[in-house]
């Protein structure tokens, strides 16, 4: 996990690893939105992308990436914080580094 390693990865599955790695979730990649939705307030908003530590690579068995990640936070639609996930599954093409911050 010492570089980035997104879709079209080639090779065995990494273990996990001591430094785990900030990276953005999109979530309209990881959860599609159906084509007729209908709106509830108090629902989890899967839209946009938020910050999520990756731990490590996997392979599904038709050989896509998938990304788990560790402390995953999702909000409802007026921003409260809903539900905190601490493992989560998650397409390759979700995710994106995110950059530390300038000094």
């Amino acid at each position: 996990m010492d570089n980035w390693r997104g879709p079209g990865i080639t090779g065995p599955v990494t273990t996990a690893s001591s430094t785990a790695r900030t990276v953005w979730l999109q979530l309209d990649i990881a959860y599609p939105p159906p084509e007729r939705r209908r709106s509830v307030a108090e629902g989890l908003d899967l839209r946009g992308r938020v910050p999520a530590v990756l731990l490590r690579w996997v392979r599904s068995h038709d050989g896509a990436w998938l990304g788990l990640l560790g402390r995953v936070e999702l909000c409802d639609g007026a921003g409260d914080r809903r539900l905190v996930l601490e493992q989560l599954l998650v397409p390759a093409d979700a995710l994106s580094p995110r950059e530390p911050p300038p000094r």
